[in-house]
């Protein structure tokens, strides 16, 4: 059941980012970019190719990513450091699923 759940939910996430979807950003923090150069569709990729993590928060309803790979440049960025600690923060209060 889950393994269907994470595919579909990976494929809408990455409809949404290809279709330039308003708002549909996986990166932000205080709903501004973290990664303002990135395009959705560079986000897309990164999602498809397995080096973006999707983190879904079932009750708050809300998606956000995490590196799959801690030690990438891009995962040294003090903003993505500041979102990693509130999605870590948000992961102990609530339900959530990781979609690689």
């Amino acid at each position: 059941y889950w393994n269907a759940w994470d595919s579909a939910a990976k494929a809408k996430v990455v409809e949404r980012l290809r279709s330039h979807e308003a708002g549909a950003n996986l990166l932000t923090l205080n709903k501004q970019p973290v990664y303002p150069n990135m395009t959705q569709d560079e986000q897309a990729d990164l999602i498809e190719s397995g080096e973006l993590k999707i983190i879904y928060f079932r009750k708050l309803k809300i998606s956000s990513a995490m590196w799959a790979d801690e030690n990438r440049e891009e995962a040294k960025d003090p903003k993505y450091l500041e979102l990693l600690k509130s999605n870590k923060e948000d992961m102990q209060k609530t339900e959530y699923r990781i979609i690689e």
